[in-house]
């Protein structure tokens, strides 16, 4: 299991902003670790997912409205055919 850290950027209506440290064995997982913090300051349901930005960003969608950006980031030696913080 790799180290992954989570940066909240302006998540939800407060504009949660943040860093998390989480234990994931791969991107997916460090994604679904991230959708579930995320879920914790957002108020309303919905679909929520992520949309690649680039260098390690992603936008945070809820619905069809950007509700905030998450920067995730691998750190140390990272499983194999998962490319390094992508």
């Amino acid at each position: 299991m790799a180290k992954w850290k989570i940066e909240l950027h302006r998540v939800g209506r407060e504009k949660a902003t943040g860093t998390i440290f989480v234990e994931a064995a791969n991107l997916v997982k460090a994604k679904q670790h991230t959708l579930h913090e995320c879920r914790k300051h957002l108020s309303g349901g919905g679909a929520m997912y992520l949309e690649a930005r680039g260098h390690y960003t992603y936008a945070l969608i809820l619905g069809l409205d950007e509700a905030g950006e998450v920067r995730i980031t691998c750190l140390g030696a990272c499983p194999s055919g998962t490319a390094y913080g992508s």
